[in-house]
């Protein structure tokens, strides 16, 4: 994300999912333009978990409602999909 009246180029972290059996499944602005929606699934059909970068992310539903605040360790349980928000402000 970067801001052209910005002094400098801003760049979100993403979850990290390396060596794990979760997947990045899609990265989109979300549906209010204020941040960004990144969908997550555990792919083997085993219990596996994440850290995510810093910053306030929130677990929401798949239409981006109701956010709760994401524990710093994110938990799947088998096939289980996740739906994160992060604000750009």
């Amino acid at each position: 994300y970067s801001n052209p009246d910005a002094d400098e180029l801003k760049l979100l972290q993403l979850p990290a999912t390396d060596g794990t059996s979760v997947i990045g499944g899609n990265v989109k602005l979300s549906e209010d333009g204020t941040g960004v929606i990144v969908r997550l699934f555990e792919s083997t059909g085993n219990s596996a978990e994440i850290q995510l970068p810093d910053g306030k992310w929130y677990e929401t539903d798949m239409l981006e409602r109701n956010p709760v605040s994401a524990e710093k360790i994110l938990r799947f349980n088998p096939f289980e999909i996740k739906t994160l928000f992060r604000s750009f402000l």
